[in-house]
């Protein structure tokens, strides 16, 4: 009878997972929008190439030293965010799903460190008390 009451309980759970999923994967979309849309800005191209075209084509920036460092900053700020996005989907579990849902509200993942985040998401603790 614990057998079915457990497999009832992760069923009724298992949709708030795949919510997460869904808000990790939008967030994760959007942050490959704005690397595309930084680097087509910087290369006056529009929204014309993403990112795996200009790699394989090899097209380098012609810009200031200053507008590259500025990109190159973004560059490393997206993929950060990303990076973190990634923590929160692999490491998603039933036992952690109040806590990924306060950090991807309003963007609480992204004041953590790495270390700091994986540490959070195997405790399952919440509150943003640990952020120091």
């Amino acid at each position: 009878m614990n057998t079915a009451i457990t497999m009832a309980s992760a069923l009724r759970e298992q949709p708030i997972i795949e919510y997460l999923y869904g808000i990790i994967d939008s967030k994760s979309q959007y942050i490959d929008y704005q690397l595309n849309a930084v680097i087509n800005s910087s290369l006056n191209l529009g929204s014309q190439l993403d990112v795996k075209t200009i790699t394989e084509k090899n097209i380098y920036l012609h810009t200031s030293k200053f507008e590259n460092q500025l990109v190159f900053d973004k560059i490393v700020q997206f993929s950060k965010t990303k990076r973190l996005l990634l923590i929160l989907r692999s490491m998603l579990e039933l036992h952690n799903t109040e806590v990924v849902m306060e950090l991807v509200t309003d963007n609480l993942f992204m004041y953590y460190s790495e270390k700091l985040l994986i540490q959070k998401l195997q405790n399952g603790l919440t509150k943003s008390s640990d952020l120091h």
